[in-house]
């Protein structure tokens, strides 16, 4: 059992960390919701952050994993799957260092989600930024987004972030796929789980409107 939760714990490490091989510094333009949220796509019940100040709901049917004696995923507020453990919903927040919150009052979210990227490459150096990047609201809430693409052999795994903060705590949100199966890989399964992101950062609550 240790060894199995062992396995799903670098899995998760593996596929929530990122590198950029190409990319540029992304301008502050703020566009409209990337993705649409499809309705009733969330479950009633909410998830809360560690210290309680974000909540919101999580898909249906996704279930939560017990990572409270993993040590390699103590960073990790929280990890929902879906129930053949292809993708995986997480809630990481970033630490808000005396340096992230100068470049934070300079450059708003598109710092923080620099910073994201930065804590990635120091995880691994193996995948590529697919969308560099941007800010977006949803809500009247401000968000910064960013997608990534992990090779590994014959196939391709996709994550996205999503970052947020409380006014006092910076927080990512992401969605990233585990493994693959015929049903996750035909007619771009990623995307589908792209806007079921797009519908839980719809119902986040404890983020205030944007500047």
């Amino acid at each position: 059992m240790k060894f199995g939760l062992f396995l799903f714990a670098a899995t998760i490490i593996a596929f929530t960390s990122g590198c950029s091989l190409f990319y540029s510094t992304p301008k502050p333009t703020i566009s409209k919701p990337i993705y649409d949220a499809p309705s009733n796509a969330l479950e009633d019940d909410y998830f809360h952050s560690p210290v309680g100040d974000v909540a919101g709901h999580y898909p249906k049917q996704w279930l939560q994993t017990n990572i409270e004696h993993v040590s390699e995923l103590e960073n990790l507020g929280f990890v929902y799957t879906n129930p053949d453990r292809t993708w995986a919903l997480t809630l990481e927040e970033i630490p808000g260092s005396a340096d992230l919150r100068r470049r934070y009052e300079k450059d708003g979210l598109l710092s923080v989600a620099e910073e994201s990227i930065n804590l990635r490459r120091k995880k691994t150096s193996e995948f590529q930024i697919s969308r560099a990047p941007e800010l977006f609201t949803q809500n009247s809430m401000q968000f910064a987004n960013y997608e990534i693409v992990r090779k590994a052999s014959d196939s391709s795994y996709h994550s996205r972030y999503v970052l947020f903060t409380t006014g006092i705590r910076f927080y990512e949100i992401g969605i990233s796929e585990l493994s693959q199966n015929a049903r996750n890989s035909a007619n771009n399964g990623y995307l589908a789980n792209y806007e079921l992101l797009q519908a839980v950062i719809s119902s986040l609550e404890g983020v205030p409107s944007g500047k």
